[in-house]
């Protein structure tokens, strides 16, 4: 399973005090389940995900990774492709020399994209580009998969088709997964379990379970679910 214990992660800043951003962070997640981060903002999301990715190496505490070394697939808030690279010379340039001959028919179908693969990023819609990138993290057949806001600053309506369309192609390419988000109704819509952090410096105040499957998950069971995990840890909301 993959398992965080970070003791502490402080920030030197160019100005003032140490920032301390994270003090005892710990939780675990399963073997193919699909976990969420949720916290306020400047919580310690994102620097566990790049703990995580190896961009952070400064901190105090343990990490274990599935498998030992995996192979990690990642989309950002922002899709970040090579403007002068086609949609698929994007999506193969992150995969392992050994799987660039491997078909992506299927991955580009499921997310939509099979009419685009040509396409240069500049001609896409964020939506689209958003899909790309979510195709690029698949495509290296990830052990584990991060996904640090992918969907923020699309329209609810994008962003709903974009979380049914991950969840689709999750089901198909199983791993293990851990998302950061701001948006209680996507994790509730999106994870097997929610992590609750504290304001800064994050810690896990606590779990939630979401026990509805994920074919039931309504808008009013994902609405109703979304109250109750905000009534239970206040402020969350």
């Amino acid at each position: 399973m993959l398992e965080i214990d970070i003791a502490s992660k402080v920030y030197q800043t160019a100005a003032g005090p140490p920032l301390l951003a994270i003090r005892g962070l710990r939780f675990a997640i399963a073997e193919g389940e699909f976990a969420c981060l949720v916290g306020p903002s400047g919580c310690g999301k994102t620097t566990c995900l790049r703990i995580l990715l190896g961009l952070e190496r400064d901190y105090d505490g343990r990490i274990a990774l599935p498998g030992g070394d995996p192979r990690i697939g990642v989309a950002f808030q922002e899709p970040r492709l090579l403007p002068w690279r086609t949609v698929e010379e994007n999506v193969r340039l992150a995969q392992p020399v050994a799987l660039r001959e491997r078909p992506l028919d299927d991955l580009f179908a499921r997310l939509g994209l099979a009419g685009f693969k040509h396409f240069y990023p500049g001609e896409l819609s964020l939506g689209l580009a958003r899909r790309a990138a979510l195709a690029r993290a698949f495509a290296v057949e990830p052990r584990l998969l991060l996904l640090d806001e992918p969907f923020v600053s699309l329209d609810e309506a994008t962003a709903s088709d974009l979380r049914a369309l991950l969840v689709d192609v999750w089901q198909a390419r199983p791993t293990t997964a851990l998302m950061v988000t701001h948006n209680l109704r996507e994790a509730v819509q999106l994870a097997d379990r929610i992590f609750v952090l504290s304001a800064r410096p994050g810690r896990v105040l606590g779990e939630y379970p979401v026990m509805i499957e994920r074919g039931r998950r309504s808008p009013d069971a994902v609405r109703a679910i979304s109250v109750d995990l905000a009534t239970r840890f206040p402020g969350l909301a």
